[in-house]
């Protein structure tokens, strides 16, 4: 889909007043803080995994290889440059010659490199190790999808509805932080509303021997939105939240675009739902998926749109936190919505454009008690 017709679908946003902010109201540095230590812990991973990667490629492949496969790729590419000229902006015409190039190109640079086949397959498990382990940063702590009706509620729950008096909208980056997010995000505390605008973009284009000897970026980017309320803890327990969501709006392209080279990627997009405690050393959230899509491709050009949302009714999250808290010990409640993008690319382009519009109607908190046997 044209980038022009995406737009002219998008709706009109209220304009935000100067209570609602852009960024966080809450303490930035002890957030910083605690955000940067969970980075750091579920990069520490994917980094170990590619310093295996590219000790086990190097193992396979000569300079020498390297020399005769970058010469192929720049010869093809100065042919279909000219091949593209003569096409005479007939678009299909101009696919059918790239792909004949593309498939040129594999055959000649197979005959260069000869453990080529080693190499393909080794990035292939090399790719699907790195997957496992950025779907484990939320899986471990995300609670299977409940029912979309109205959970019951404990007799000592509380209820909070807009507006609320706390808001956070950010951006947080894993991996290699290669990619470029622009985040025009913004919350409407006095009626609850959260919308997540943004673009994730990624465009990795490194040499074709860089990306042979293993230089293959792994990005994990997320934006987040979410309001809430300050609370005290009445009793000694874990936290039960659960909130109710509605969807105006629903959009997100995703797309991965060939750069030319030893060219492999994949593209995954994740739509969720969180109830988050904040403490000051401390952020205890819970995760429910809503959906997911991905892409993969070797070399071709490949896009594709996220799942719709239903808008006819609301949506409710509900669970309750690993985490106990004292008896009047001061938190931060939040939920929200969060849009996550992951991408492992070698000479490729990847682009997600994501627009959500959520109203959080009401938030609600009860104390699961601790039971001692």
């Amino acid at each position: 889909m044209a980038r022009s017709s995406f737009i002219a679908m998008e709706p009109t946003f209220p304009i935000p007043d100067n209570r609602a902010v852009t960024r966080s109201n809450l303490d930035p540095n002890r957030l910083d803080d605690v955000r940067r230590t969970r980075m750091t812990d579920r990069s520490a991973p994917l980094q170990q995994a590619n310093a295996r990667y590219q000790r086990d490629l190097k193992r396979l492949l000569r300079k020498a290889d390297l020399k005769r496969a970058k010469s192929i790729v720049a010869d093809l590419k100065r042919d279909f440059r000219q091949a593209s000229l003569a096409a005479r902006g007939d678009a299909a015409k101009w696919e059918a010659q790239r792909k004949a190039v593309r498939g040129k190109q594999r055959r000649l640079v197979a005959r260069a490199v000869p453990r080529y086949r080693e190499v393909r397959a080794l990035q292939r498990r090399h790719g699907g190790q790195l997957e496992k382990l950025a779907a484990a940063w939320r899986d471990i702590h995300t609670p299977p999808i409940g029912d979309i009706l109205e959970p019951p509620l404990d007799p000592n729950t509380t209820i909070f509805k807009p507006p609320f008096s706390l808001v956070d909208v950010y951006v947080w980056k894993g991996g290699d932080q290669h990619s470029d997010v622009t985040n025009r995000s913004f919350v409407l505390p006095d009626s609850g509303q959260l919308i997540l605008d943004a673009d994730f973009d990624d465009n990795e284009h490194t040499s074709f021997s860089d990306g042979l000897w293993g230089l293959l970026y792994v990005n994990i980017a997320d934006v987040v939105t979410s309001c809430g309320v300050p609370y005290t803890v009445p009793d000694a327990g874990r936290l039960r939240i659960t909130a109710e969501f509605r969807n105006f709006y629903n959009q997100a392209l995703m797309s991965l675009r060939d750069n030319w080279g030893f060219s492999s990627g994949t593209l995954s997009c994740h739509y969720w739902l969180f109830g988050s405690v904040m403490r000051p050393s401390r952020e205890s959230v819970q995760y429910v998926r809503l959906f997911d899509n991905k892409l993969t491709s070797d070399g071709d050009d490949v896009s594709a749109l996220m799942p719709d949302i239903d808008q006819s009714a609301p949506l409710y999250l509900d669970t309750t936190t690993d985490d106990t808290f004292n008896q009047g010990e001061p938190v931060w409640l939040m939920v929200g919505s969060l849009v996550e993008v992951y991408s492992r690319l070698d000479d490729m382009h990847s682009h997600v454009r994501a627009l959500l519009w959520w109203q959080v109607n009401q938030i609600a908190v009860s104390v699961v008690p601790i039971i001692i046997l």
